[in-house]
């Protein structure tokens, strides 16, 4: 189709289609989180941005509580590796990062709320595995399959 008749199509100005056809890489792909935006703009330091979403992921895939300290720590780490020497991890970047990756606060509850740290369970993983060194394979019984 051409440009001036998506333009009557979608009742915009030809030069918006061009505009649009020309930076349309970038159309293809925005997050859901961005699609109420007017303007798409990348983060100046998209190296950084990118790292610690992939950080983020990670982190939050063992169930552990982030707040925005650890982010904004974890993003003046990343900054040092990457020889960045100028980046700030201001209130300001935080929200906006929060933004871009579509990161809510939420409560936690119940048995997620009261859950040990990472450090604790390796810590009890290596204590349980030392006392049943102690015991015979054949001795060691898992207490949910007992029916007791």
């Amino acid at each position: 189709m051409q440009n001036i008749k998506l333009a009557c199509y979608y009742n915009i100005a030809s030069n918006t289609v061009s505009d649009i056809l020309k930076r349309k890489s970038e159309y293809l792909f925005v997050s859901n989180s961005e699609l109420k935006r007017k303007r798409f703009r990348q983060p100046i330091y998209k190296e950084i941005d990118d790292a610690v979403g992939i950080w983020m992921s990670q982190f939050l895939a063992t169930n552990q509580t982030l707040r925005g300290n650890i982010l904004q720590k974890k993003a003046k780490q990343f900054a040092a590796r990457f020889g960045i020497t100028e980046f700030t991890t201001s209130a300001c970047w935080l929200t906006n990062f929060k933004r871009r990756h579509n990161v809510q606060s939420y409560v936690k509850s119940g048995e997620a709320a009261s859950g040990p740290s990472l450090e604790k369970i390796n810590k009890y993983k290596q204590e349980i595995a030392e006392k049943l060194s102690e015991y015979a394979l054949e001795d060691i019984y898992n207490y949910d399959k007992t029916g007791i």
